[in-house]
């Protein structure tokens, strides 16, 4: 289906490169590669960095991309579920990695906490979240823009102020699957919840007061022809 090699980013003073891919356990594996004086790599001696482990074929993403702004990596993880599959809440869930965009090492991020027990923490790596498959992101200045491929309705971009994020350090929340694009689905997922000091409730208001819109998005369907996904 969407197994392979992903993406693959050298950075940019080391004598390393990363590479993202799948594995034959459908993990999603990020190994690292050290380089000599030529750039050859050291094939004996790789390092995974990462794996996510998947129980579904698809929507892997696996970008990878060099961040000067934060001089880091920046991982996209998808919500690695079937396309046609059940929509699930781990894309909100900011103890989970799914549907995410992540930093490889930095922990600056200060995302409330959405999980089902909140005798979890939130993940401190989270620069984005809510999002079905970002296939890929692109980096200029202060902006990330994050394309991100729609289920049936619409497709989006999204574009992080990394100002914005610098001075809160709260990540973009972007609302799949209760968003797609600006269409809103009314999912009512009971187990997730919004744990707030002493109180616990259900996600559905939080999605629609925190979720951002898309910069740019347009439905499937055209007058003439069937839209494909914005990669």
């Amino acid at each position: 289906a969407e197994s392979g090699i992903f993406s693959l980013a050298f950075h940019p003073t080391d004598n390393f490169f990363l590479v993202s891919y799948s594995d034959l356990e459908n993990n999603l594996v990020i190994e690292k590669y050290n380089t000599n004086s030529s750039l050859e790599p050291n094939i004996e001696e790789s390092e995974i960095l990462v794996k996510i482990p998947s129980s579904q074929c698809c929507h892997y993403s696996g970008n990878i991309i060099w961040s000067n702004y934060f001089d880091d990596f920046l991982l996209s993880v998808g919500d690695m579920q079937n396309k046609n599959g059940f929509l699930h809440s781990e894309p909100l869930d900011t103890t989970s990695p799914k549907g995410k965009v992540l930093f490889l090492n930095k922990k600056i991020s200060s995302p409330d906490l959405l999980s089902i027990e909140n005798t979890l923490s939130p993940r401190k790596d989270i620069l984005a979240y809510g999002l079905r498959n970002p296939w890929k992101t692109s980096e200029y200045k202060n902006f990330l823009f994050v394309p991100d491929v729609g289920k049936a309705v619409e497709e989006e971009l999204n574009v992080v102020d990394l100002d914005r994020f610098k001075a809160n350090s709260k990540p973009y929340l972007f609302g799949w699957p209760h968003f797609e694009g600006t269409k809103y689905n009314d999912i009512e997922y009971n187990q997730i919840l919004y744990h707030n000091e002493n109180s616990s409730v259900n996600i559905k208001n939080y999605i629609l007061e925190n979720s951002l819109k898309p910069i740019v998005y347009y439905s499937h369907s055209a007058p003439e022809n069937y839209r494909a996904a914005i990669i």
